[in-house]
């Protein structure tokens, strides 16, 4: 079935067909554009389930149609989500939507919009088979995939479930939510994060998930205890725990190094994750050494090695390397958004 990108408010004259022209039409709109035709509603005070005026990109006073707004919409999002839209048939929309049939839409009826042209994505063989989906930009699942992640950048538990609304109900095999990750503050561990995620998940607010992901990239020193008491709460709450960093070790920690032997003798932690790369559009595995973490200390490792990969078909590559290292790797996360 086509991953529903968004959600059209059916207008009077509208047919399948119809509204699949509109959504030609908006081909190369900027969140500027819907912003301007939006001026009442500023870009802080978007409700979930109002719908907003989305213009005709050439013609800015001609509005094509509404959308209804979405949990953690913003005006970028939408704008990035209509253009991977753009071009969508008549036959897709109708084929997400079983319970209206072409001949019975109804002026106000909201009705879902999938995206253009997926395909359906297969991952390579392996007994792990991990995806990172980006909530700001959710891509078509690998129907085969064992372990899906949502992506957010955020540490903290409230922001990323509200930045997850969007990709959960898409997520195939173990769903996942990810806390932490990124460069800027917002996916910065402290110990009191790392209390706000404590008390989240003994109040179930993660309960839609199996697992939980810990992308530990910057932080606070001194955090090897609180990280193992977090993970002793998620598995007693019954989560799976997968713990991903840089290369070999978190890059904005400063003793990292403590942290990772405390990672990688951890019970509480299923899988370990390193990423073998920096930008995420690398075409070869980066296998860099971080804070002076060797990579032969991963074969102390308590915890299930599958390393994040740029691309599935680095996994060949991955397998060969770690073997040399006397580590068995048991599969990979893929970074790329297909």
């Amino acid at each position: 079935m086509s991953q529903n990108a968004l959600k059209y408010t059916v207008q009077f004259g509208d047919t399948y067909y119809v509204i699949s022209q509109k959504l030609g039409q908006c081909q190369g709109i900027t969140y500027q554009q819907i912003q301007a035709s939006n001026l009442s509603i500023s870009p802080e005070s978007l409700s979930p389930d109002n719908p907003i005026n989305i213009p005709d990109p050439q013609s800015p006073n001609n509005i094509l149609f509404k959308y209804t707004v979405q949990q953690g919409d913003t005006y970028f999002n939408i704008a990035t989500v209509l253009n991977q839209c753009a071009g969508v048939s008549s036959q897709s929309i109708e084929e997400s939507n079983p319970n209206i049939p072409p001949d019975n839409l109804q002026i106000g009826d909201v009705i879902n919009i999938p995206l253009k042209n997926q395909q359906t994505q297969q991952l390579l063989p392996a007994p792990n088979m991990g995806f990172w989906d980006w909530t700001w930009n959710p891509c078509s699942p690998p129907t085969n995939a064992t372990i899906g992640i949502a992506f957010s950048g955020y540490a903290d538990p409230d922001s990323a479930l509200e930045n997850s609304t969007q990709v959960i109900e898409h997520l195939t095999g173990k769903k996942f939510i990810s806390l932490g990750g990124g460069e800027t503050s917002t996916g910065y561990f402290t110990q009191s994060t790392l209390n706000s995620i404590n008390s989240a998940i003994n109040s179930n607010k993660f309960k839609e998930y199996d697992g939980i992901a810990y992308d530990v990239e910057c932080g606070d020193s001194g955090l090897a205890s609180g990280f193992q008491q977090s993970f002793a709460v998620a598995k007693e709450k019954g989560f799976i725990v997968l713990v991903t960093i840089s290369h070999s070790a978190p890059y904005g920690i400063s003793d990292a190094s403590d942290l990772m032997k405390s990672f990688l003798s951890d019970p509480n932690i299923d899988f370990l994750s390193p990423q073998l790369y920096t930008q995420g559009n690398e075409t070869q595995n980066d296998y860099s050494i971080i804070e002076g973490v060797q990579w032969s200390q991963y074969a102390q490792s308590k915890a299930v090695i599958i390393p994040s990969l740029v691309s599935c078909c680095m996994y060949t590559d991955a397998q060969k390397y770690f073997t040399n290292k006397n580590i068995n790797i048991q599969g990979y996360i893929q970074w790329k958004n297909s």
